[in-house]
């Protein structure tokens, strides 16, 4: 894996003003999982980084098993939820024990920093999923897949709290794959330190992640976001359970 993904810097920045998908889903799982008359038992977190959906469940009853690559992430993510357990490891390769719900919010599962990302991914881990969930349980997930950026470059900046991130994301010509570079540039003194790191995506059709979760034995739908969080085109949300 590579070392600078989501390195020190960038890994605070995105802490600080770029978690809102993670609180929503937070808010969506936590509901769904009260709809199924659910409200203890382990919630596996894949993709965790810095632990804002974790805390939310901690703080409802739950415990959480968190992985991501990025020690950054984690670091932040054990300061934040210390009751939580997290471990360094790709989802890809992640443990999947006995739960009441998983989830992989935040393009996880396409992030070609592992270099198995794509559909043919999807179904060794959505098979491990399924076996691995209560009757009840529920899966969250999204990916970024075709038209994620577009025909077009797509250029974006964020300033929060000293910080900027600048980010240009480029969709190949066949809508398979996305790179994000990003700049990330902190104020330090009278002066600004700046981070560079390049996100690579295997972009994912929808139905191809319907197959997989299907195929695994969960009763599987697209949904619009993650609570009143619509998502943008090109990136879809999917919500499942096991199939009866």
């Amino acid at each position: 894996m590579d070392p600078a993904f989501y390195g020190d810097g960038l890994a605070a920045a995105h802490d600080a003003g770029f978690g809102f998908v993670a609180e929503a889903a937070a808010g969506d799982l936590l509901g769904r999982l009260a709809h199924a008359g659910i409200r203890s038992g382990l919630v596996v977190d894949l993709g965790c980084g810095s632990g804002i959906l974790a805390q939310r469940v901690a703080a409802a009853g739950f415990e959480v098993f968190g992985v991501d690559v990025s020690p950054a992430m984690l670091a932040i993510a054990r300061r934040r939820v210390p009751g939580a357990r997290f471990v360094q490891v790709p989802a890809l390769d992640a443990e999947i024990p006995a739960c009441v719900a998983v989830v992989a919010v935040g393009e996880v599962l396409g992030y070609a920093v592992d270099p198995r990302a794509g559909g043919e991914s999807l179904d060794p881990l959505f098979a491990r999923i399924a076996a691995a969930l209560h009757p009840s349980g529920v899966v969250l997930c999204d990916v970024a897949g075709p038209g994620r950026a577009g025909a077009e470059p797509v250029s974006r900046w964020v300033e929060h709290d000293g910080r900027v991130v600048c980010s240009l994301a480029v969709e190949d010509d066949g809508g398979t794959a996305l790179t994000r570079s990003i700049v990330l540039f902190e104020r330090a003194g009278d002066t600004w330190r700046r981070t560079d790191e390049v996100h690579r995506l295997a972009l994912i059709p929808p139905g191809r992640v319907l197959t997989a979760m299907r195929a695994a034995g969960l009763s599987a739908a697209e949904i619009p976001g993650y609570g009143d969080l619509a998502l943008s085109g090109g990136w879809t949300a999917f919500a499942a359970h096991r199939a009866s």
